[in-house]
């Protein structure tokens, strides 16, 4: 991931233990920095939410797309 440069959009999966946990995508948000971010495949609505607040408090300027779960 560190060599990727010039992120448009970014398609994370969000579903710990099995992909990324909050932390983990926040992090890989800070060192790819795209564009955008849409989150997918979220187990919960605490998992979402979780990722949502924790990307708030990095200071970073993205557009983040997290859909509800229905």
């Amino acid at each position: 991931m560190l060599a990727l440069r010039d992120i448009d959009l970014a398609l994370l999966p969000l579903y710990p233990p099995y992909a990324l946990g909050p932390e983990d995508a926040v992090q890989a948000i800070t060192l790819t920095q795209p564009e955008s971010v849409y989150i997918y495949q979220y187990n919960s609505v605490l998992t979402g939410d979780a990722f949502v607040e924790r990307i708030g408090g990095a200071l970073l300027q993205h557009r983040v797309v997290a859909p509800d779960i229905l």
